[in-house]
């Protein structure tokens, strides 16, 4: 019995020796191979590689690493070119590997640049939906969309070492907004109307995983509806919405983009949840190399 007792008793702790290892091993071991990898890749000048092996590590200086190839990448950018900056989910729901992200560059001022996502990322509705009895107004201030881009996408998307190079944008207020102040934003329907000037130029299609949470998708060219920012009101298309339990939310309608690129100034119900997300943002390529600022 003695012998059975110590015996179980030397499987137990040779077990939680080899669960303790394990978890030291993957907690320190692991990343530092990964850096040694990173780094190796940039000394080698493979740096998509590296960006891949090192963004979102925050283990030593990957930070500042991954902040020196974001501005390689971006410092001779072009209007109308495509950049890599970020990386986001973009297969399959069920995988949660990220690819860099590809921006258009819609603008340039000196070291500033504006960028949109090529494809629609994600699929979200502009505001959701409250039970509780007095309801948030329908703005782009108070909505759905804008508290996701900058909690939530900001957070995935982007390393620290890139999120110092995200500008913060005052945005002017539209229908009934208030002025606001964002890092990640949407396009209002004049800035649409201004860097895209053709409804072929506003198609646009959506990632797998955009797909994947229900962006709607046409049958002919598979192009998607994405919103823009700006709230419509008009006393003539109340009617047109679908009504819900508390009209306070079909008082507005939010502008957005159609699958064959029209932009639809009449709006659509704020509580559809099919229309994809192509996040718009300003970097400065001659950010300096400190850390952001806490929100």
């Amino acid at each position: 019995i003695k012998r059975i007792i110590l015996g179980a008793v030397g499987v137990v702790l040779a077990a939680a020796a080899c669960f303790v290892g394990a978890s030291l091993y993957k907690k320190y071991a692991v990343p530092a191979l990964q850096y040694r990898r990173g780094v190796a890749q940039m000394e080698a000048g493979a740096y998509d590689d590296a960006y891949r092996t090192l963004h979102g590590m925050n283990y030593q200086d990957s930070s500042d690493l991954i902040f020196q190839i974001a501005k390689e990448r971006l410092n001779n950018a072009e209007i109308g070119s495509t950049v890599l900056f970020g990386a986001y989910p973009q297969g399959p729901v069920t995988s949660e590997e990220k690819d860099p992200i590809e921006w258009i560059v819609l603008d340039r001022d000196g070291s500033k640049l504006m960028l949109i996502t090529k494809y629609a990322v994600d699929a979200l509705p502009y505001m959701r939906y409250s039970f509780e009895k007095e309801h948030t107004p329908v703005t782009w201030r108070t909505c759905l969309l804008r508290q996701w881009l900058n909690d939530t996408f900001l957070e995935t998307a982007f390393d620290p070492g890139e999120v110092r190079m995200l500008k913060r944008t005052r945005l002017k207020k539209t229908n009934g907004s208030y002025d606001t102040t964002d890092r990640v934003f949407l396009l209002s329907i004049q800035e649409a109307k201004t860097y895209f000037p053709t409804d072929e130029d506003r198609k646009c299609t959506a990632t797998k995983y955009a797909i994947g949470f229900g962006a709607y998708r046409s049958s002919v060219e598979h192009t998607c509806l994405w919103w823009l920012r700006t709230p419509i009101y008009s006393e003539s298309n109340m009617t047109e919405q679908v009504q819900v339990a508390d009209e306070s939310y079909i008082t507005y309608r939010i502008a957005c983009v159609g699958t064959s690129g029209q932009i639809v100034s009449v709006g659509h119900g704020v509580l559809n949840s099919g229309y994809g997300v192509r996040p718009v943002i300003w970097v400065d390529t001659e950010a300096t190399a400190e850390l952001p600022l806490p929100k």
